[in-house]
């Protein structure tokens, strides 16, 4: 439950031992010039546009981002002092089904593997992490509440952006400054001051309004806020708790404004989107000791399959003889792009075979053998059921007799070989008689 102390703002946080800055905005404007990048090319495709659409404004009576957690596992710190790793993992769980439109159950385990931190911290260390190293699913990356050895052999490809504070870095933030992050950002980490009564609480709206000591620590516990309710009690916030399901209302609880020191700190995190890929130049420059971005396979980008290819022996074209493939493809999501069909000729034992010097037609720019033919599909789930690839022998290895070769067929498009990880593979021979 152990909640150390914040070193100032929400761009600083210390990290074993060591102070690191961070720019908040820049991060967030190196990611929304990505994004408006994409969307120029894709527009209405990211599932965070129509999400936000329908948010109300922060004068309204209620909100909550509880849609995004109901019947969702509830995170469970045990006996041990990481509600700050959990509650940050809970953060951006949240904040990735917000920009991704995909749920998914992350472990907090390498935050303290990267921290060292068995007594406690606070959400902006988590979200450091996040942002440098990441983290992995949970089942991949056993959550044991204690620091142990970082598991470098296991990806931790969810990453956070950017994070920061709510504020002007004097706590608390305002009642309508927490209201306005809350919108903007998303469910959000904050403290509170955890006592018996807080332990026990059954359900309802909690409003013990206990305050500590002058000198003793303002907060001791880190939750989830997901939402408020001017008409409940003094008007109440939502929050999820990192004590399990059987804790409070299945692991929620309302709680009133101001009561125990809830928001005394509160931190927001953006997390990676998966549509684009953000400049890695530009984040080592702002992040010099952040792993590179995770590159993934947007959601948006096309894909395709090679169905099947039907070889045709002794075509005659432009006054050449020769081969022709005809390829039967499927592509989705490529709407109006160009896409290359091609089939790459290889010896017998797997060899991808070179052109011959000084013909560029059936050239690859590594000098591969092989043809080619540029479709553009009408649809986003378009099928070319023949198209048609010649190649001349005249391009094959010259030799007497028959010569028995494979070939590979794919798709590229965007800059990607769509069909590389199952590539539709096939014989042929050909019967030389010393052309």
């Amino acid at each position: 439950m152990l909640v150390a102390a914040i070193v100032s703002s929400g761009s600083r946080a210390a990290i074993a031992g060591t102070e690191v800055t961070l720019s908040p905005a820049a991060l967030l404007k190196l990611d929304d010039e990505a994004r408006e990048r994409f969307e120029k090319v894709n527009p209405g495709v990211l599932p965070e546009g129509p999400l936000r659409a329908r948010l109300p404004f922060a004068s309204a009576k209620s909100f909550n981002w509880y849609a995004l957690n109901e019947d969702f596992y509830v995170h469970s710190q045990g006996a041990t002092l990481s509600c700050w790793a959990n509650t940050g993992i809970e953060a951006l769980e949240c904040n990735w089904l917000i920009r991704n439109g995909v749920r998914h159950f992350l472990s907090p385990q390498p935050v303290l593997d990267y921290t060292q931190r068995p007594n406690g911290g606070n959400s902006g260390i988590a979200f450091d992490v996040l942002l440098k190293h990441g983290t992995a699913l949970m089942g991949n990356y056993t959550f044991t509440g204690r620091p142990g050895d970082v598991q470098t052999r296991i990806r931790t490809p969810y990453r956070a952006i950017a994070w920061g504070r709510v504020g002007d870095g004097r706590p608390p933030p305002t009642t309508d400054q927490v209201k306005s992050a809350l919108l903007e950002h998303g469910p959000l980490s904050v403290n509170l001051f955890s006592t018996p009564a807080f332990h026990k609480y059954p359900g309802g709206v909690f409003a013990e309004h206990y305050h500590p000591a002058k000198g003793k620590p303002a907060t001791n516990h880190e939750v989830l806020l997901l939402g408020w309710d001017n008409g409940r009690g003094r008007g109440a916030w939502y929050i999820k708790n990192s004590w399990g399901a059987k804790w409070g209302e299945r692991g929620y609880c309302w709680i009133e404004y101001g009561c125990n020191n809830i928001c005394y700190n509160v931190f927001w995190v953006r997390a990676q989107s998966i549509y684009y890929v953000l400049p890695k130049d530009e984040l080592i420059k702002l992040v010099p000791d952040a792993a590179p971005p995770e590159v993934w396979t947007s959601p948006n980008a096309p894909i395709a399959k090679v169905k099947a290819v039907r070889v045709e022996h002794n075509v005659l074209q432009e006054e050449k003889k020769g081969l022709m493939f005809h390829v039967s493809v499927e592509i989705r999501r490529g709407k109006g792009k160009k896409a290359l069909v091609a089939v790459y000729p290889m010896d017998k034992d797997g060899t991808f075979l070179l052109a011959p010097a000084g013909d560029k037609t059936y050239a690859s720019k590594d000098g591969r053998l092989r043809t080619k033919r540029t479709v553009i599909p009408p649809d986003n789930d378009s099928t070319f059921d023949d198209v048609g690839l010649f190649l001349p022998y005249t391009q094959l290895p010259n030799h007497e007799g028959r010569n028995d070769y494979r070939y590979r067929a794919f798709v590229y498009c965007e800059g990607k070989w769509l069909s590389m990880d199952s590539p539709f593979r096939g014989t042929f021979w050909v019967e030389h008689h010393g052309q």
